[in-house]
């Protein structure tokens, strides 16, 4: 059941990877030069404030984290939660 969660996750996020992606396309197309939509702005669209996080370890991560290209941190998110979700190869379906 938790890897089920964990691929149904993990498309959704590949899925608005691509969302952002497509529009990162259309931005650099547009201005003619490359264009790409941080997480700090991404999650401003998606969450309607600004990333914030409280003092200390969290808020370096988050400041981190905030310059980062937000489709390939989708798609790599995506990925890591795909793979926690994947199925092992028991010995019964390796047999057939």
């Amino acid at each position: 059941m938790i890897a089920f969660l964990f691929r149904l996750i993990g498309c959704f996020v590949l899925a608005a990877g691509t969302v952002f992606a497509t529009g990162d396309v259309a931005r650099s197309l547009s201005a003619e030069r490359l264009r790409m939509t941080s997480v700090a702005e991404g999650w401003e669209l998606l969450a309607g404030a600004p990333l914030s996080a409280p003092p200390g370890l969290a808020a370096n991560l988050a400041a981190l984290v905030a310059a980062w290209p937000m489709a390939p941190t989708l798609a790599a998110l995506a990925v890591l939660l795909l793979l926690l979700g994947r199925r092992r190869a028991s010995p019964a379906r390796l047999a057939r």
